[in-house]
């Protein structure tokens, strides 16, 4: 009897005891980190593209607004996104999965190879070629976009103590969170609609967006 109290003790103090639980990370706060880091970190091809983009291209706007427009029109999609998975058995698969597909998308979008990925029906008929490219890029670029815009993220976030929150609790939650996000979203459309939304239309910029690139392209 002692030694079974000793284990149930054990097993309370380790995964379930308020010091477990104020030392973990809320699911929030690592959602909104994921966003953040795909949004910046992994569409740094989209930020060299506007950077070098011609002033007619800019429809007289300047790099900074452009870049803040779309870094807001992809964090606030995203949110949106990831809080629709937010629950303890989904999300770090989730997570995961668009951290790498981010990550690879940024590997091919940097040497220009904009077609192998962003197309899927293209890829299906075109895997082959998508290996032998990626596989004759030199390492140093594998460890630079896999490595520190996947891999490490990955790691970090399956090492992460998330905090555990009660189905009751969590639901309000991510319903408010998902409400944020929405507004937040519809207020940057409705700023940009017709003021940055038609200079986004009329460049290839939207194709360079991930992961929405490759989400999109599931729906053609």
């Amino acid at each position: 009897m002692a030694l079974r109290l000793f284990h149930v003790t054990e097993f309370a103090q380790s995964s379930i005891s308020p010091a477990a639980q104020r030392s973990s990370w809320h699911p929030t706060t690592v959602l909104v980190l994921i966003t953040l880091w795909i949004t910046l970190a992994g569409n740094i091809p989209l930020w060299r593209a506007i950077s070098r983009a011609p002033e007619a291209a800019l429809a007289g706007h300047s790099v900074f607004g452009l870049t803040l427009y779309f870094a807001l029109l992809c964090a606030t999609s995203l949110g949106l996104l990831l809080t629709a998975f937010n629950w303890s058995a989904f999300f770090k698969v989730v997570a995961t999965l668009l951290l790498w597909l981010t990550a690879l998308n940024a590997e091919l979008l940097w040497t220009g190879q904009t077609a192998l990925l962003l197309d899927v029906a293209h890829l299906k008929s075109n895997l082959g070629g998508l290996i032998t490219h990626v596989s004759h890029r030199p390492w140093w670029q594998h460890l630079v976009f896999l490595g520190l815009l996947a891999a490490l993220p990955t790691l970090w976030l399956w090492n992460l103590n998330i905090r555990r929150v009660r189905l009751g609790r969590r639901f309000p939650q991510n319903l408010l969170l998902a409400i944020f996000w929405a507004t937040a979203l519809a207020a940057v459309w409705f700023i940009g609609r017709n003021s940055f939304l038609p200079a986004l239309q009329s460049t290839p910029w939207i194709d360079l967006l991930s992961p929405f690139n490759t989400l999109l392209s599931l729906m053609r």
